[in-house]
């Protein structure tokens, strides 16, 4: 079978053909020819992609060129998935491992996928989001492990070149051993990491990258399903919306990756400072500079007394900078609450959307509460 890219490469590790490139190779195996093309279909635009219509020949092609990935079905003749992610795992150890299978008999699946060191494996049928998340996530845990290899390696042999020396390179060697045991360690969690990869993966789609919170995504089905309930028990609920004030200036003042450490701060401020979110309460963040609180069970003025807490604690943050240039960090927070400022997710949003927009025109690092719903007249 062909690929989606050029040919070329070496048999190994392949570290020095896989900088020249790109993009990571990606082998797939199937008996199926409609399960390759669609997954070729999936994954081309990411990866560089070979197709083998089963074991021996998907061999045959990696020792031509060296995959970064490796996703076989489990049932294909003359050759098991299984075998044949075994015979990558020992001619192309650094490559990532997937399996996929419609087999349920897990006992001997865990002995199998055991006995091939098999990175993860997914079940049939499958959503083809989870396929892509995977691949591109195992791929990138495989290329950080390749690295902190490579790192092993460099400072093993600094470590022996130190070992050399005496007296004023005493101290040195210390620091080089230090440096390797934290190297160690460092591979330590990435192993404890990959175990928990599956896990995590299923988590991502709904959580930010950056803070950890929830994402827009999962703030709109759980607002959904708050406004659902709400209306079915006859309970109130708020919302809150917090926008960083100044949050360009910071930016353009002291870098993104300040920005960065201000959404983060506030981020862990609200996930377990000291006027922290209950476990009740959903915190998201919005986009950009923006967070979002959904607090059921709690009216527009318990949400109201809430939200000064929260500002309160973010303003009593370090500053960013130091010295003279230095810059407050603080919030304006809009406050709206179900029924009385809206029934409906959009208009919730909308109404503590413009809250906080007041706020920022009432001189910012303050609250403001929407403005309740006209009286609907006969």
């Amino acid at each position: 079978m062909g690929s989606t890219d050029g040919e070329g490469g070496q048999r190994g590790s392949g570290r020095p053909e896989s900088q020249r490139r790109t993009r990571k190779r990606l082998l797939i195996a199937d008996d199926e020819p409609e399960n390759r093309r669609a997954l070729v279909r999936l994954l081309s635009a990411d990866f560089e992609v070979h197709e083998a219509r089963d074991g021996t020949e998907a061999l045959e092609l990696a020792r031509r060129l060296p995959p970064d990935v490796v996703l076989t079905d489990q049932r294909m003749p003359n050759m098991t998935g299984v075998e044949l992610l075994a015979r990558i795992r020992d001619e192309f150890p650094l490559a990532a491992r997937v399996l996929v299978t419609g087999h349920h008999n897990y006992e001997s699946l865990v002995d199998a996928v055991n006995a091939a060191h098999v990175h993860h494996y997914i079940e049939r049928p499958f959503h083809t989001i989870d396929i892509r998340t995977v691949v591109q996530a195992l791929a990138q845990t495989q290329e950080l492990k390749a690295e902190r290899e490579q790192l092993v390696e460099l400072l093993e042999s600094a470590n022996r070149e130190l070992s050399r020396r005496k007296g004023e390179l005493e101290a040195l060697v210390t620091e080089r051993t230090r440096e390797l045991q934290d190297a160690n360690h460092r591979l330590a969690r990435a192993n404890l990491e990959l175990e928990e990869t599956n896990a995590r993966l299923r988590d991502l789609s709904v959580r930010d990258e950056l803070t950890g919170l929830f994402n827009r995504r999962a703030l709109i089905e759980q607002l959904t399903l708050e406004v659902q309930r709400s209306k079915r028990y006859g309970r109130v609920f708020s919302l809150l919306f917090l926008d960083v004030d100044n949050f360009k200036k910071i930016n353009d003042t002291f870098g993104h990756a300040a920005g960065d450490r201000v959404l983060e701060r506030v981020a862990e401020l609200l996930r377990s400072g000291d006027h922290a979110a209950r476990r009740s309460d959903f915190v998201a963040r919005y986009g950009g500079e923006e967070f979002c609180l959904l607090l059921p069970e709690t009216s527009a003025s318990g949400a109201t007394v809430k939200a000064e807490r929260i500002r309160a604690s973010i303003e009593r943050l370090p500053p960013v900078g130091e010295g003279d240039a230095v810059l407050p960090v603080t919030v304006s927070v809009g406050v709206a609450s179900y029924p009385t400022h809206g029934s409906e997710v959009e208009a919730l949003l909308q109404a503590a959307d413009a809250a906080q927009y007041s706020a920022k025109r009432n001189g910012k690092n303050c609250v403001a509460v929407a403005q309740p719903l006209a009286p609907v007249t006969h």
